[in-house]
């Protein structure tokens, strides 16, 4: 398969034996999540983290400015154009490709992201053909979700998620994260679910309550650095 084209950022050794691909937010950048690579990881591990960029594009949410974002925004809600959300699910669905041919099992990799990022992650995870470790949404919210199951393929069906939201998030209320949550367990997901209080951010308890799930998923390697 080609590399896809989009800039990566990557952490973690030649040898790893694990992925982990977490899409950043909307207008941020791959580094904007960077630093999580060292706080996620066990000493022992060999984890490669990849944070890839979205495309620049002007946003409509953004008053027409050119940043990086999975798809642009309704300016009234967390929607999108059908075929920019496409393009972003198909481009994490490549990542993982890219991965496994870099000889990573699927087993041994965890899709991610934070809101947008996230939002795009919990769609790929969802319809992805290979049986992965699991998914990670932080202060996200599940796109479209009284349609999920439209969407739900069967290599992870009830597989394992991680959600984690801030109760004060003033960008994506809680309840519209909860009702996502909500519609993955009734569709027999293994949801682990996290409400805390923050806004929408990442947490020094979030990354702890990542870390130990991380470990669990992965069963590899002592408690994280904190």
């Amino acid at each position: 398969m080609t590399q896809p084209e989009i800039n990566l950022l990557e952490a973690g050794p030649e040898d790893a034996d694990t992925a982990l691909i977490l899409l950043h937010g909307f207008g941020a950048d791959g580094r904007d999540l960077g630093p999580l690579a060292e706080l996620l990881t066990p000493s022992e591990a060999r984890w490669r983290f990849i944070f890839p960029d979205a495309p620049e594009r002007p946003l409509r949410a953004a008053g027409g400015m050119t940043l990086r974002a999975w798809y642009d925004l309704d300016p009234e809600g967390f929607e999108g154009p059908a075929e920019e959300i496409a393009g972003a699910e198909a481009l994490a669905l490549a990542l993982v490709q890219r991965e496994r041919e870099r000889g990573i099992a699927p087993e041994r990799i965890i899709l991610g992201g934070f809101s947008q990022g996230g939002m795009i992650a919990l769609n790929a995870f969802l319809s992805c053909p290979h049986p992965l470790a699991g998914v990670v949404g932080l202060s996200t919210r599940l796109l479209d979700h009284e349609r999920a199951e439209t969407r739900c393929g069967l290599a992870n069906a009830g597989g394992s998620v991680f959600l984690a939201h801030g109760s004060g998030d003033p960008m994506i209320p809680i309840s519209l994260a909860a009702a996502g949550r909500a519609t993955l367990e009734r569709l027999g997901y293994a949801v682990q679910w996290h409400s805390l209080a923050m806004g929408h951010e990442i947490s020094q308890e979030e990354i702890l309550a990542l870390s130990h799930w991380l470990r669990t998923r992965l069963g590899t390697g002592p408690a994280p650095r904190a």
